[in-house]
């Protein structure tokens, strides 16, 4: 084999490994459309896409769940930002995989550090729920309508939409390993705050 063959064989084997160690360390984001129809029951998944990698999803009409999730629980996740998507209903936004929890079970850590998520560009008004965990930290807002269970295991860093309200008040959000109990106490005491840890998590229920 001759010298320059060998360059460029060992020019290829680093560049695989590059691509390999990229994909690796990366977070991806589908969403599903409904199943009634025009709409089919799909799922396309964008990315993957770099760690803490802003990134802007434009949803189709039919869109009704969108998953968040990293390669690793130790990969940072940029913020999301939901763009058209459907005029009405509910659209479910998951931060890991699977549907949107509706029992107690501690969700599966979806990735590190999250920069949050923005639903300001939507085209409609629909009920946005909103679930998941993380390792990390909370590093930006949250824009949903609806929380069902957020499990932060770093620190939280900013607010929630105001807008935001809790759709249970039993066991919510947890952070730094925080009692459901002792969770919902802080929620309904202290109400809103910007927080860090080990404080607890709170938000701001809508008055409606």
């Amino acid at each position: 084999m001759t010298r320059g063959m060998r360059w460029i064989i060992g020019g290829v084997a680093v560049l695989f490994a590059l691509t390999q160690n990229t994909n690796a360390q990366s977070f991806s984001v589908s969403y599903t459309n409904g199943t009634v129809f025009p709409c089919n029951g799909s799922t396309t998944v964008l990315g993957p896409y770099s760690p803490g990698s802003n990134v802007t999803v434009a949803l189709p009409a039919c869109a009704r769940r969108v998953n968040i999730y990293a390669t690793s629980n130790s990969v940072s996740i940029g913020r999301i930002t939901l763009a058209d998507g459907p005029l009405d209903g509910n659209l479910d936004v998951v931060l890991g995989t699977g549907t949107l929890a509706t029992t107690d079970f501690p969700p599966s850590s979806a990735g590190g550090s999250w920069a949050g998520l923005s639903t300001s560009l939507l085209d409609g008004t629909p009920i946005v729920r909103f679930g998941g965990a993380i390792s990390g930290n909370l590093t930006q807002s949250i824009d949903v309508s609806q929380i069902s269970r957020f499990d932060v295991g770093g620190a939280v860093q900013r607010r929630f939409a105001r807008t935001t309200r809790l759709t249970s008040a039993a066991s919510l959000l947890s952070n730094a390993g925080a009692s459901a109990a002792r969770v919902a106490s802080s929620w309904r005491t202290t109400r809103s705050c910007v927080c860090s840890q080990p404080a607890l998590v709170s938000t701001v229920p809508s008055r409606h």
